[in-house]
């Protein structure tokens, strides 16, 4: 009489290669292959299992083997993008890290300071506009460097250079508001300025 084989781990062999497939699927879209971990983590378990229950029963196994290869291949490319996005996010966040490192502290606040004197409508005596106007100078030539970084193609350098035109936005915005707080000479200084900076100030602004 044949011997019946045994279909022990088929059934979960045949889960286990279609998730595995669609790991692979969703493995090879950029931006979205990261979610692939998910169903191949679970065909890679699914595989297991059925090649222990087909090997128990001395079962047929072409089929579990190919889904736990399948599995396997689809979560290693996920594990690539899951990589890549935490390359890119720890570069973002150093980046960000970028402006207290170029730009330190003591000029931001500087700026920031100044700026809330100016707008109290007090006057403003001619030392304390000169270190006002040493500290914005100084933000300007760091973020033109970030610029000139990024058109480099430091990557890193991006979002820094995004945080630095919106500040700059910001203060620009400001000294307008209040030059009228300022004497003739300090707003001669402060036109002077804009004018050495004017190209470099518009191309942040964009």
């Amino acid at each position: 009489m044949e011997e019946k084989k045994s279909n022990a781990g088929q059934g979960l062999g045949i889960a286990g290669l279609v998730l595995g497939i669609i790991a692979l699927l969703i493995a090879f879209i950029p931006c979205v292959g990261l979610y692939a971990l998910l169903p191949g983590g679970i065909a890679i378990v699914l595989s297991v299992v059925a090649f222990s229950q087909a090997k128990k029963a001395n079962a047929a196994k072409g089929l579990i083997i190919a889904a736990l290869v399948i599995s396997i291949i689809g979560t290693a490319i996920a594990a690539v993008w899951g990589l890549v996005f935490a390359t890119a996010f720890s570069g973002i966040k150093s980046a960000a890290h970028q402006i207290e490192v170029s730009m330190d502290k003591q000029t931001l606040d500087g700026i920031d300071n100044a700026l809330k004197s100016f707008e109290a409508g007090k006057p403003v005596s001619d030392s304390d506009f000169d270190k006002f106007l040493t500290n914005y100078e100084k933000f300007i030539n760091e973020a033109v460097k970030l610029k000139e970084e990024s058109k480099e193609g430091n990557l890193t350098a991006l979002p820094a250079l995004a945080t630095v035109s919106v500040k700059l936005a910001e203060i620009t915005t400001k000294l307008n508001e209040v030059k009228s707080n300022l004497s003739e000479a300090q707003i001669q200084k402060l036109d002077d300025l804009n004018k050495k900076f004017e190209k470099d100030i518009e191309s942040l602004k964009q």
